[in-house]
């Protein structure tokens, strides 16, 4: 009887050894989820992220502890699809590893649309910065529903439904016309400003400013100047006359 008692007793032990010494990582949770250009505005469509494909995505995850491996997959559809038919139209996957290595874990080439420059890990937050082409949204289409899935050893720490959409640009303008007015056979400094709005959903950069005529006399403020999503710019115009007589120039 007793060499059945100790029997018992070491066989418990033993799996008590098992379990310790390789973690199932089932407590790894996500505390915040925040996907944003790296300018940090984030989009959504539906109450659901939004990825803009063909434009650089900052994946921040905050989990509950830190991991020493951490692998983020966007697929089409709910679930992944099959090794053998994965492409740019349906599959992404990249991975972080301990100390500081990002991975694609697809090859499609262009760098397998991972920005390593700006991935960082702090703590308990993981920044993957990726992409995923414009092939991902079907001809004809503006937007598709894919699934964000995050990882950690194998085991899902978290997944959900999210929006690719199409880049689309647009700028609104916030100001009519400019109307300037001059004394005839006078010279002066006109001043007045403009306003515009980034009405699509990419960032956008104000490169120049330019108009059909009198192109040397005229000044612009605040060209180059980057507008995120849903962002405004303003900018000064001065004009230089000439003695010009009475008259109307309109100016586009």
């Amino acid at each position: 009887m007793r060499r059945g008692i100790s029997t018992i007793i070491l066989i418990a032990i033993s799996l008590l050894i098992v379990s310790v010494s390789f973690p199932t990582g089932r407590g790894v949770q996500l505390s915040k989820l925040k996907i944003s250009f790296p300018d940090g505005v984030e989009q959504t469509r539906f109450n659901l992220p939004v990825v803009v494909a063909g434009r650089w995505q900052c994946i921040n995850i905050t989990l509950n502890e830190t991991v020493d491996k951490l692998t983020v997959s966007l697929y089409k559809g709910e679930t992944p699809p099959p090794a053998n038919v994965r492409n740019e139209t349906s599959y992404y996957s990249w991975r972080y590893e301990a100390p500081g290595s990002w991975t694609a874990l697809h090859n499609y080439g262009a760098d397998s649309y991972l920005n390593k420059s700006l991935c960082n890990q702090q703590g308990k937050v993981y920044c993957f910065c990726v992409g995923v082409s414009q092939d991902a949204i079907p001809t004809g289409e503006e937007w598709i529903n894919w699934t964000l899935q995050i990882t950690s050893r194998g085991e899902e720490v978290f997944s959900q439904k999210i929006v690719i959409e199409k880049p689309e640009t647009g700028i609104e303008p916030k100001t009519g016309t400019l109307v300037f007015q001059v004394e005839p056979f006078t010279i002066a400094n006109l001043s007045s400003s403009f306003g515009i709005h980034n009405i699509g959903n990419t960032p956008v950069k104000i490169k120049q400013v330019s108009y059909n005529k009198l192109i040397d006399r005229i000044a612009t403020s605040n060209q180059g100047a980057i507008l995120p999503v849903d962002g405004a710019s303003t900018h000064n115009v001065t004009i230089v006359t000439k003695k010009w007589p009475p008259g109307r120039i309109i100016i586009e």
